[in-house]
């Protein structure tokens, strides 16, 4: 939902230049003092179209730097952060969360905790964010810093910006991303395919990230991402040109995009910082559209903490309005720029663990008491949950009786949503009391059957032989 701003406290600056014939001269300017917001309530809500023609009220129909100057209007005045405040950073576990691997619960939006809180993080210059075995938390397990570095999309370096809000801090153009990737590969170079003095590279894992090198006419080295990342470079300066469209201090320069792979330059009332090369970032914008990324991404940083939007993102088509110096069609419109709504991440089940009740008991000839096990289902969220609607089997039959003495495996299963995972422990059957009774008796029938069988058979023969004896006698007669 479109919001009014309401985050931001006015503070007047005053400059005194000078004084002359007992005349103060003054200059002054407003600057806006962020209150920084960090909402526990997390708002992943899209913007309709109807709020966001509200949101660019003016825009329609102006074409070239006119509609800049327009968008820098609608934009301006957000709600700002401090790159090295550790609080401020915790904001990457929810714009540049994985969602597909760390969802969050409709109780957790309602309630976020961003100290305890350690999802996977979507990171830039990455190609292993969306595989549950090489993503990377926003810290990984025994580590001593997060996992990323924070990366300027518009390097620091090209404007000379400080970064305690404003410019520097911005997060629609500072990102989480691998640290070689940045380090590295992009450092503070301007945006082109380089066609000299090549060299590539790899991110943390191993991948091919990009290559730097030169284009011709400039002696500032120039970098290439991969096709993944070069749409969302291209609009991350797009927006950088349209929010800093004015000076007003070293926290907001102004910023140009200019063709070629200009030097650094430090900006000021008379010198805009600059970067390139204009030509190959529409291009890239082309080349690599607006994806479901791009989109909840923007809308996060609205709903929840700078306030303001991308428009290059809600409005591609506005990139070659301003920027393409050989545009002649139309005005800025609202055509096509109701935005697609991302599906829902899902939530899968990924293992079950059993745990024995302390309690728990198992004999022969008993029935199998779930209750004695304690059957955890884990998700790709990391939330987990005891389940009692398992299969138990042993030896690939259903069990209900401990059947023999010893120790036996047991495989529990569980489904959900299709998915079925399983797990096997070995246990170890006991005889009762009544069972050593009942054997104790049997054995002491089987000694006394033993003594007394000998004796019984002794008698019988005997009384045979007598029988016989006497059945001779009378056939005699």
């Amino acid at each position: 939902m479109i919001k009014s701003s309401k985050f931001f406290t006015l503070a007047l600056t005053i400059s005194l230049l000078g004084l002359s014939s007992g005349n103060i001269q003054i200059n002054s300017h407003l600057a806006l003092k962020a209150a920084t917001p960090m909402p526990t309530v997390i708002d992943t809500s899209h913007a309709s179209l109807n709020e966001l023609q509200t949101y660019y009220t003016g825009v329609e129909g102006k074409k070239g730097d006119t509609l800049l100057a327009q968008l820098y209007e609608n934009i301006k005045d957000h709600n700002e952060y401090d790159y090295d405040s550790s609080t401020h950073r915790t904001i990457y576990k929810i714009i540049d969360r994985q969602w597909e691997l760390s969802p969050l619960s409709p109780a957790e939006l309602q309630n976020f905790n961003y100290s305890t809180d350690n999802p996977y993080i979507r990171k830039f210059y990455a190609d292993y964010n969306d595989d549950l075995s090489t993503a990377d938390r926003f810290r990984n397990s025994g580590a001593s810093r997060v996992s990323f570095d924070k990366e300027h999309i518009w390097a620091q370096s090209l404007g000379d910006f400080g970064r305690t809000g404003g410019a520097g801090s911005d997060f629609h153009s500072l990102l989480p991303a691998d640290v070689r990737g940045n380090q590295q590969a992009h450092s503070n170079y301007n945006f082109a395919t380089p066609t000299s003095g090549i060299t590539s590279y790899t991110n943390d894992k191993g991948s091919y990230v990009g290559q730097n090198g030169y284009i011709a006419g400039s002696s500032q080295k120039v970098f290439e991402p991969t096709d993944d990342y070069k749409g969302d470079v291209a609009r991350a300066m797009f927006y950088m040109t349209a929010r800093y469209y004015e000076y007003i201090d070293v926290l907001h320069p102004k910023l140009t995009l200019v063709d070629g792979s200009p030097s650094a330059q430090v900006a000021s009332p008379t010198q805009p910082g600059l970067a390139g090369d204009l030509e190959t970032l529409l291009a890239w914008h082309t080349l690599d559209p607006v994806d479901e990324y791009e989109i909840h991404r923007n809308n996060l940083i609205y709903n929840n903490y700078q306030e303001n939007r991308n428009p290059f993102i809600d409005f591609p088509d506005w990139a070659d309005i301003i920027f393409d110096a050989n545009y002649v069609g139309d005005g800025a419109s609202f055509d096509g720029g109701d935005p697609v709504e991302p599906e829902e991440p899902s939530i899968t089940l990924t293992r079950i663990e059993i745990d024995i009740n302390p309690q728990a008991s198992f004999f022969f000839l008993e029935q199998v008491n779930k209750s004695d096990f304690i059957v955890t289902a884990h998700y790709s969220d990391d939330t987990s949950k005891v389940v009692t609607n398992y299969t138990l089997t042993s030896g690939g039959n259903p069990l209900t009786t401990y059947n023999q003495v010893g120790e036996i495996e047991l495989t529990f299963s569980f489904s959900e949503e299709s998915v079925t995972v399983t797990k096997s422990i070995t246990i170890t059957v006991n005889l009762t009391i009544l069972h050593y009774v009942v054997i104790g008796g049997a054995a002491l029938i089987l000694i006394g059957l033993g003594i007394l069988l000998p004796k019984l058979r002794k008698k019988v023969i005997k009384n045979g032989k007598r029988i016989i004896k006497k059945t001779r006698k009378k056939h005699k007669k």
